[in-house]
């Protein structure tokens, strides 16, 4: 498949949905999958931050969709040049 690197146990994808995997609609950069159960194992997303430090509504709102359907996730922050 297309942007997928398969591991021992787990498949990364990057840039697709988790939709009917999780029920989130959401798009994370990239997400671990479980190869047997299928499950999200977590979500990887770059962003951004305000100049005040907190991250922007958008990133917000996905950390609380992630943390609602129990997924981890870590946000890396993308500073720009």
């Amino acid at each position: 498949m297309r942007n997928q690197i398969s591991y021992q146990d787990d498949y990364i994808r990057q840039g697709t949905s988790i939709r009917a995997v999780s029920g989130v609609n959401r798009q994370p950069d990239v997400w671990v999958q479980d190869r047997i159960t299928g499950r999200v194992k977590k979500v990887y997303e770059a962003a951004r931050k305000a100049e005040s430090g907190q991250w922007v509504d958008r990133e917000l709102d996905k950390q609380k969709a992630y943390n609602k359907a129990g997924i981890p996730s870590h946000f890396e922050e993308v500073k720009d040049d």
